[in-house]
């Protein structure tokens, strides 16, 4: 009840003014949020206003036309009435806004779905994103946070749950001199991000168990599973050399029996609104539940994960997670089914069926459909070999949760570039890497350069477990293209470093990743990259330019899609020089102009 009272009393962004006669055609007025803060005036460079209208599943828009120096203040209160009449009763209607500037989309916003009665003159407050720039979003709560996860749901809305708070901290006796330590304790807060309206809105009852540095993985009926993660870790800064170098190796230790053997599952749908007074899709709805058998409390994994790794596998309602943190979790694989005999769950794999190497902190990405299903896992070792850099899980009709085999064993050709030419490639040793699928998911693209280990004093990569004294290499520009069928992998670069950086793929099937860290010296960027979707001839995902930047540097954040070539970026970590302190940015949305 305390929800419903509290929402009753914010959600001042769809307010009822005043009802016409029953039979007259709904009016939208629209006080724009320029700004993210108020309603605020129209910017002098827009010149007109294009409004598409979406009713029901539709696709095919009714667009109107509003030119700004056609428009009138009625209500003398120095803003121009943006109105949108004769729309449909009784049915969900979504809305695109843009503002223009000759003719260019300059910004961009949504409203809806809402549902309108007869009659009806309803004012709403769309948020309108600078297209091409970065804007931030002001929230308190959701902005103290690392290693969370934020999901984007099917009706445009970003869930984001758990993660860690961070405090400087002592660290334990024995670490070299120099060395930074970070207690990290976990939240069970979870917000969902309503584009539309720019805001964040607490889930009513938070998640299950406070949770961070968990997998969180959309199922496609559009709920959200996370799984693993820890109650508590330390993250230590190591000098690398001498105390004084001012190169620095990352480490996240879990706490004594913090790390989880659980999952949970956000329903969207769950706790609505009483009645939804406003008509405006309740944005704030949605909840946690656990076990199948007993929902308020959460369901088990096989062992305890921390920095595992998940990805749907296509074409079914499964997930894979593997590897982690925890007992017997580096080498071990897991499948959660949500059409399990009895009620969802996980099946752990067979006690001969492992990973081909231990992983921490991989990452992974599923490709083709069904039957023909298979999930990419990479990083997350100091490989000794080619055949640790990565493997490909895949199932099988009479084993429920298949079996994984190194990326180069047969058929497969990885790593190399062209068949018959053997070539190996210790420079993509990578930890936490980010891995999308490009080219309509024929390829893989991994992005990251943290990991790899050079003979020291020097960036000749080499493997883990020779003589000669190594150390991790410096930062690159390094990015890698797999051919899903073939394993065959196209060396390329990007635009920037984004070691420990994020990305998300758009609905129109570009790559936008942001942040992470350039160097060792952990100076964090504020870089944006912008891939394509597509590969070049040579078979390497492409890269365009772009002066796109995010307000904040950060590295260990989010980045989630919105609809239409939306990001939301959120949490993560940004270092001083001396690497003495971490802060904390604010949440921010970039939105793409349009290819």
């Amino acid at each position: 009840m305390l929800r419903r009272l509290a929402l009753l009393a914010i959600l001042t962004s769809l307010a009822l003014v005043s009802c016409a006669d029953a039979g007259d055609p709904p009016d939208l007025r629209m006080r724009v949020r320029w700004s993210l803060t108020e309603p605020s005036a129209l910017p002098s460079d827009v010149d007109r206003i294009s409004i598409d209208v979406f009713v029901g599943d539709d696709t095919t828009p009714d667009n109107s036309i509003h030119t700004v120096a056609n428009l009138e203040d009625s209500d003398d209160n120095g803003r121009l009435d943006l109105i949108r009449g004769g729309l449909p009763t009784n049915v969900p209607i979504r809305m695109r806004i843009v503002g223009e500037v000759g003719g260019v989309p300059a910004y961009v916003g949504h409203v809806g779905p809402i549902v309108l009665r007869a009659g009806e003159r309803r004012y709403v407050e769309p948020a309108m994103y600078r297209v091409g720039a970065s804007t931030s979003v002001a929230a308190s709560g959701v902005r103290g946070r690392v290693l969370h996860s934020a999901t984007a749901l099917p009706d445009g809305r970003v869930l984001v749950a758990g993660g860690f708070g961070v405090s400087t901290t002592a660290c334990p006796d024995g670490q070299p001199e120099g060395t930074r330590c970070f207690a990290l304790a976990a939240s069970d807060d979870a917000y969902v991000f309503d584009p539309a309206e720019g805001r964040f809105h607490a889930v009513d009852g938070g998640l299950l168990a406070a949770r961070g540095g968990h997998t969180a993985t959309a199922l496609p009926d559009g709920r959200v599973l996370l799984a693993g993660g820890a109650s508590d870790a330390l993250m230590l800064m190591t000098p690398q050399g001498a105390a004084t170098s001012g190169t620095y190796l990352i480490s996240i230790v879990p706490g004594e029996d913090a790390s989880l053997a659980s999952f949970e599952i956000f329903d969207p749908e769950l706790s609505p609104e009483v009645e939804d007074v406003d008509a405006d899709g309740d944005p704030g709805r949605g909840a946690f539940v656990g076990a199948a058998d007993a929902p308020t409390t959460p369901g088990r994994l096989d062992v305890p994960r921390f920095l595992a790794t998940a990805s749907a596998i296509p074409g079914t309602e499964r997930v894979l997670i593997a590897g982690g943190e925890g007992a017997g979790a580096s080498t071990s694989f897991a499948v959660f089914d949500a059409d399990r005999a009895g009620g969802y769950g996980v099946l752990a794999a067979e006690e001969d069926d492992e990973l081909a190497a231990s992983r921490v902190a991989a990452g992974s990405a599923g490709v083709g459909s069904g039957a023909s299903a298979a999930v990419w896992i990479l990083g997350g070792n100091e490989a000794r070999s080619d055949a640790d850099l990565a493997e490909v899980w895949s199932g099988a009709a009479d084993d429920a949760t298949g079996a994984s085999a190194p990326a180069n064993a047969e058929p497969l050709l990885f790593p190399q570039a062209m068949a018959g030419v053997a070539v190996s490639r210790p420079e993509w040793s990578f930890v936490r890497p980010i891995v999308e699928t490009v080219a309509g998911g024929e390829r893989v693209v991994v992005i990251g350069w943290y990991g790899a280990l050079c003979e020291a004093g020097t960036m000749n990569p080499v493997f883990a477990g020779g003589a000669g004294a190594v150390e991790r290499c410096g930062g690159a520009r390094r990015s890698v293209t797999i051919d899903v069928e073939t394993g065959l992998a196209t060396p390329g670069m990007t635009n920037n470093p984004h070691a420990f950086g994020a990305s998300a793929r758009l609905d129109d099937g570009r790559v936008i990743v942001t942040g992470g860290i350039g160097a060792l010296v952990w100076s964090v960027n504020n870089t944006v990259d912008v891939l394509t979707g597509t590969v070049d001839a040579t078979g390497a995902a492409v890269v365009s330019p772009t002066p796109l930047q995010l307000a904040e540097g950060r590295a260990l954040h989010t980045t989630t899609a919105l609809p239409e070539g939306g990001a939301l970026t959120v949490g993560g970590l940004r270092f001083d020089a001396s690497v003495m302190n971490a802060s904390l940015p604010q949440p921010e949305v970039i939105y793409l102009a349009a290819q």
